[in-house]
């Protein structure tokens, strides 16, 4: 009989621990949550990551991501001073998380970036060199879609190329910031009435203001009723200064610039005044040249770093004849008559830009811009220049307004913010 009681007790003792070896282990439970999918999809078994929560930091590499966690964890060789974890752990769940990177360049965003630099910078000189051009019957228009179209190309590679050289870490996760529990109102007891609380003056952020300056070159084509003598070359340069706050679509914008509207004429029969003879004068040049200054407004709808704009301005604008009477036989200079003094006068001016960060830089800039240059009736010399033969030789002066459209392209800076 007692050796059926023990074998009893031994059988009771028995049954509560298989009991307990049937009951399942619990597991971390898989989350449901976007971000997590995206994330488990970013973090490849070969990916470099960075991971930061309750646990501390772990850089390294994970064999398996899954909703349940991070498994199969291996420390990165050149853990830096930051990270806490230098062994790994067996799981890494998705509830100890607070951020998650990746280390990886961007190709896309590259290849935007330069297909768009480089797009931009094609279609200036496109319609620059259309603008200068005496030879082709192109619009500028035509310049600016051919010059896109070929050099966006060399853009698009190169920017590709430097995005997934430049390694950076790269965020695929962020814990979303917990929702506040509603907190019941308790009605608290009456007290005393005390003086009330001065209210504190909370400091206000001051806006910021960015100033840029800007130099370019500048392309410039008679229109309307403006013919110079060579309607077809204008070269010239231009300077600008925008205050732009940091708060306000609307900046401040000064220019001053100057282009030349010449050409030259050969075999000019000039009486000379010096004495009794006759000139014959050769490349004489001839033409006018514009120079103004103005103030205005520019707008852009856009706050990011590479931005589209719109301005207009006012001020004055001078035109000044050119005369440089070349060669001459015998050496001394004889004079064609004729030439108009110089005029100034109200002028506006018109037009669009874009202004593009050089990539890697934050102050340096490319620009481009396009706009219409309107000056009132002046008097000006004309196509052909010189005309005649002596001793009626002259200058072929008209009047009218004076209107141009400008394309440029050069470099801004920035200063201050």
């Amino acid at each position: 009989m007692p050796l059926i009681f023990l074998l009893l007790a031994f059988v009771a003792l028995l049954v509560p621990s298989a009991a307990a070896s049937e009951t399942p282990v619990p597991s971390s439970v898989a989350s449901t949550d976007p971000a997590v999918i995206h994330a488990c999809e970013r973090i490849k078994r070969s990916e470099l990551f960075r991971a930061h929560g309750s646990f501390g930091t772990f850089q390294g590499y994970a064999g398996v991501a899954g909703p349940e966690g991070l498994t199969e964890l291996r420390v990165h060789g050149r853990a830096q001073k930051h990270d806490t974890l230098t062994a790994p752990p067996q799981r890494i769940a998705w509830d100890q998380v607070d951020r998650v990177e990746v280390r990886g360049g961007s190709g896309v965003r590259g290849a935007v970036s330069g297909g768009i630099v480089f797009g931009t910078f094609g279609a200036l000189l496109g319609m620059a060199a259309i603008a200068a051009s005496t030879s082709t019957d192109a619009s500028v228009g035509e310049g600016a879609v051919t010059g896109f179209f070929y050099v966006a190309p060399v853009g698009v590679v190169l920017g590709g190329l430097s995005g997934m050289a430049v390694r950076r870490w790269v965020p695929v996760y962020k814990r979303p910031a917990p929702t506040p529990l509603p907190v019941a109102a308790v009605t608290p007891a009456p007290t005393p009435a005390a003086p009330p609380a001065a209210t504190p003056v909370q400091p206000q952020e001051q806006p910021s203001t960015s100033t840029w300056f800007s130099t370019q070159v500048l392309f410039s084509r008679p229109t309307g009723s403006f013919q110079p003598p060579n309607i077809e070359r204008a070269l010239g340069w231009s300077f600008t200064f925008n205050v732009e706050p940091s708060r306000w679509p609307v900046a401040l914008r000064v220019e001053y610039g100057r282009s030349e509207h010449g050409s030259s004429v050969d075999s000019a029969r000039v009486d000379n005044p010096n004495g009794y003879w006759v000139d014959d004068l050769q490349n004489v040049q001839t033409g006018s040249r514009l120079t103004w200054g103005m103030i205005g407004a520019q707008w852009s709808p856009m706050r990011s770093r590479n931005r589209i704009y719109v301005h207009a301005m006012g001020g004055i604008e001078k035109l000044s004849p050119m005369e440089v009477l070349g060669d001459g036989h015998p050496v001394i200079e004889a004079d064609v008559p004729g030439l108009p003094p110089s005029e100034s006068g109200f002028a506006w001016a018109a037009g669009v830009g874009a202004r593009l960060r050089v990539p890697g830089t934050d102050h340096l800039a490319i620009l481009g811009e396009f706009d219409y240059r309107h000056l009132g009736a002046a008097h000006y010399v004309t196509s052909p220049g010189v005309e005649g033969d002596y001793p009626n030789t002259h200058y072929v002066v008209t009047s009218g307004p004076v209107e141009t459209f400008t394309a440029r392209i050069g470099f801004a800076v920035e200063r201050g913010r």
